[in-house]
């Protein structure tokens, strides 16, 4: 354990996010409190019931991944929301089983023939996975590999542009922030193939979508976004 996880575990003791009992990060009682998605929508308009791609209305829509799947509910005060935000900026790596499960349920719901897909998780640049000491995504994907048996390309795509948090701009300069952020580092290695993009949050889908736009260029025939949950 190193020095920043000790001092976060002296300040924040571990104990359930939802009803504060000692020892335990999600109790069993708060874990069946937390529901996969019933039914997954359009990407762009968020209305239209679908399996997770453009309805018929947004088919013009320059959005490149094939289906956006979103696990479970992310709306304000929700428990789900707190438990993403306590692993993502508190460094609690220890939530990301119960996250990874999620992922996985979603995935067995909403993909056929899964293990024909290769899981990449959404590349951080090196200086924030450094600053964080881990990527959330890299770590979602080990407990879906584990749970599903995916291959799991973490080199693929790489991070080369130091940015803002995304969560800090606007739809506009999210779009700017990322141009030219990712490359491929074998093209090769994408053509023909299925891939499942991971990450934990969606809010607008910029980075996923610029993801799936660089493996569709070097040739992939599939691209599907899961993540845990949608934000506004």
């Amino acid at each position: 354990m190193n020095l920043k996880s000790i001092f976060l575990n002296l300040l924040f003791p571990i104990q359930c996010l939802g009803c504060n009992q000692e020892s335990v990060w999600i109790c069993k009682n708060c874990q069946n409190k937390i529901h996969l998605q019933k039914y997954q929508i359009c990407p762009n308009c968020k209305k239209t019931k679908t399996e997770g791609n453009l309805c018929g209305n947004c088919q013009n829509t320059k959005i490149y991944f094939d289906k956006l799947l979103v696990a479970a509910k992310y709306e304000k005060e929700h428990l789900i929301q707190k438990v993403i935000k306590t692993f993502k900026y508190r460094f609690i790596k220890d939530l990301n089983k119960f996250l990874g499960d999620f992922l996985s349920d979603t995935i067995r719901k909403y993909i056929k023939n899964y293990k024909n897909y290769i899981l990449i998780p959404i590349p951080l640049h090196l200086k924030k996975e450094k600053w964080r000491g881990f990527n959330q995504a890299e770590l979602l994907t080990d407990t879906i590999s584990e749970n599903l048996q995916i291959f799991i390309d973490k080199n693929l795509i790489k991070r080369i542009k130091y940015q803002k948090s995304q969560a800090e701009l606007d739809r506009d300069l999210r779009l700017k922030n990322l141009h030219n952020a990712f490359q491929i580092e074998d093209k090769i290695k994408a053509l023909n193939k299925k891939f499942i993009l991971i990450d934990d949050i969606a809010t607008t889908g910029t980075t996923l979508n610029e993801c799936a736009k660089m493996l569709k260029t070097a040739g992939a025939i599939e691209v599907v976004a899961v993540v845990i949950g949608r934000g506004e």
